[in-house]
């Protein structure tokens, strides 16, 4: 392990009780108003709210559930009430009596019949068979499409949808089949609150203390770009695969309670109906957050009563009865996804959470803080200090490198050798193939021949991933932030990814956003940030890994000539601070070669020339190819 990841996670490790108090205190806060709300309905409205209220509770319970994953990841499940069907055929088998169980489905297979288990130990059971169900189609839908908004796995989820169905209808000696479905005793179901208050409750515990653990914060940063996530080491599949067992769990024991509650189940119960009530609630009120995802529940639970009450036989709507009476419930919810979708993407809330507003991490625009102190911008470029370096320099050599697209060879036997402690500049016209040999040091592209190595070691044809583990650090040409996550978490995030705990991640952020000038708005969203200090944030990101080589992709783009000078410091004192290599891609030569004690230029594909700063100014190929001299 090199000095820059001690001095990355140098610190006490400890727990963050602030972190997980806002989430706490949000979840009871909420659980208030929902079940506040609800009473006082209840006791407004009588006895007929009773059932209205319950089931909200149980449909806020699903949709809490579906946001721990699709909020998290960025993928759009239709699948969940699949998975829902799962676990109420799962708990109705388990709870119905033999009895009941002989006299709709006498042929039923697994000796069914015989068993009969309290409702408690049945819907572990099924949230224990759900969850073993998830997992199996968790390794394909991962597989399928890692990348957020990627259409395999949103296809994977509405195929089980479908799938589930079908079995239900089909396997009639199991499920009852489609006409007599299956169904409690009378008097049986479920009476009272205080399972739906209790699943509630542990959908907003579970939702809150997931959202602050390491997984789920490198989950939203795949969900933000997955390219930039694996160049810092996250590899997808397994955060995905968490936020959806957690999910499905939580949705099976609110699938659960729907049937005990109602006492009875068919296909059609967990189709497209449900599924466009859950989906619609999550989209509404904004899938980015657990309190949006709770306002959404609320609102369309009174939109849709509303819509029923309207289309009720005691309502005359004229002319119009014949278009709203047989679907008006449908038409206010398609009408409300649709129009949310198309106005209002992300949902009322979008990803605003209760939690963070409680601790106290307003989300601000640059605008809305002061200009940035005096003594900070006095300390830029000056990295705390870090540990000795390791006395063997670390080597980066790349050999006989050949890149071609479809016949095309856009980098010939190109080659580059980088040590620790040593900054490496390359330059070259636009098109020589820059960037393309960085994309082949980091994994990106994978070379048609030649040698790629890491202190000895061949590291060619690895994956971005694995590269980043092994100490590989970069930034990109076009900017790849996590726009959604403020400029801390963004730093934060690398830190994570390189095995810091909360508290050294945190420390770490701290510390590289002072020595890059960020400091004053660590708490703005990423996607809010200026061009240049969105290029410092991508190398604050980058150095958070505490890398073995920070690999930058023109990192002065678009900077001003005081800029530059600015980001030279930096880079320089990152460096520095932490014993690693540098590799820079620029066109600004005075820029190279006032940072570099090596550069190579490329043209065409090809290294000409490799030198001193000095060697390469006077370089007859250099001045031809790159200074036109």
């Amino acid at each position: 392990m090199s000095s820059g990841r001690r001095w990355a996670c140098g610190g006490a490790a400890g727990r963050h009780v602030g972190r997980v108090l806002p989430e706490i205190t949000g979840g009871g806060l909420l659980f208030g108003a929902v079940v506040g709300m609800g009473l006082l309905y209840v006791g407004w409205s009588g006895g007929a709210a009773e059932r209205l209220f319950t089931s909200l509770l149980i449909n806020a319970t699903v949709v809490v559930g579906m946001q721990i994953f699709i909020g998290n990841t960025g993928i759009l499940s239709f699948g969940h009430i699949g998975f829902g069907a799962i676990a109420g055929y799962t708990f109705v088998l388990l709870a119905i009596d033999g009895e009941r169980k002989a006299h709709l489905i006498p042929d039923a297979p697994f000796g069914l019949v015989e068993v009969t288990v309290h409702p408690v130990a049945a819907l572990g059971a099924a949230v224990a068979v759900t969850a073993v169900v998830a997992a199996v189609v968790g390794l394909g839908l991962v597989r399928a499409g890692a990348a957020s908004g990627a259409i395999a796995p949103t296809v994977i989820t509405l195929s089980l949808l479908f799938a589930a169905f079908e079995l239900a209808v089909n396997w009639s000696d199991l499920t009852g089949g489609n006409r007599a479905g299956l169904s409690f005793s009378p008097g049986s179901a479920m009476s009272g609150r205080g399972y739906a208050y209790a699943a509630f409750a542990l959908a907003l515990c579970v939702a809150g203390l997931y959202r602050r653990s390491r997984t789920a914060r490198l989950a939203r940063a795949v969900r933000e770009d997955d390219v930039a996530a694996r160049s810092l080491g996250i590899l997808p599949a397994p955060h995905q695969l968490v936020a959806l067992l957690l999910s499905v769990a939580v949705v099976a024991v609110g699938s659960s309670l729907r049937v005990w509650l109602t006492g009875t189940i068919s296909p059609e119960r967990f189709f497209i109906d449900y599924t466009l009530l859950t989906i619609t609630m999550l989209v509404v009120g904004g899938r980015g957050s657990i309190t949006g995802g709770v306002l959404g529940a609320v609102l369309m639970t009174v939109v849709t009563e509303a819509a029923r009450v309207l289309s009720g036989p005691d309502i005359d709507s004229g002319p119009l009865d014949v278009i709203l009476r047989p679907g008006l419930v449908d038409l206010a919810l398609g009408g409300s996804m649709l129009g949310f979708m198309i106005l209002r993407p992300r949902g009322l809330l979008e990803d605003w959470e209760l939690a963070d507003w409680l601790g106290g991490r307003v989300r601000r625009r640059p605008g809305d803080v002061g200009a940035q102190p005096r003594s900070e911008a006095s300390a830029q470029g000056t990295a705390p200090e870090g540990p000795d370096v390791d006395p063997a320099p670390i080597r980066l050599a790349a050999t006989g490198v050949t890149v071609s697209f479809g016949g095309l060879s856009v980098l010939e036997q190109a080659h580059i050798v980088a040590e620790s402690g040593c900054v490496v500049g390359l330059i070259g016209p636009n098109g020589a193939g820059k960037t393309t040999l960085l994309n082949a040091l980091t994994g990106i592209v994978v070379p048609t021949q030649g040698r790629i190595s890491l202190d000895s070691c061949d590291i060619g044809g690895l994956p971005p991933h694995r590269l980043a583990r092994r100490g590989l650090a970069r930034t990109f040409q076009n900017l790849r932030l996590f726009g959604a996550l403020s400029v801390k978490e963004n730093v934060e995030v690398a830190a994570l990814a390189a095995g810091c705990s909360a508290r050294q991640a945190s420390q770490t952020a701290a510390d590289l956003l002072r020595v890059c000038g960020l400091a004053h708005i660590a708490e703005v969203r990423a996607r809010s940030l200026d061009y240049g200090a969105s290029k410092r944030l991508e190398l604050a990101r980058a150095a958070a890994l505490a890398p073995r080589f920070l690999l930058l992709d023109e990192p002065t783009s678009g900077f001003s000539e005081l800029e530059s000078v600015n980001i030279v410091e930096q880079i320089r004192s990152i460096a520095e601070a932490s014993g690693c290599g540098v590799i820079v891609i620029d066109h600004d030569l005075a820029f190279i070669t006032s940072l570099c004690d090596r550069v190579y230029c490329l043209d065409q594909g090809s290294v000409i020339a490799a030198g001193s700063p000095a060697e390469i100014r006077s370089h007859p190929a250099v001045r031809a190819a790159y200074l036109g001299g």
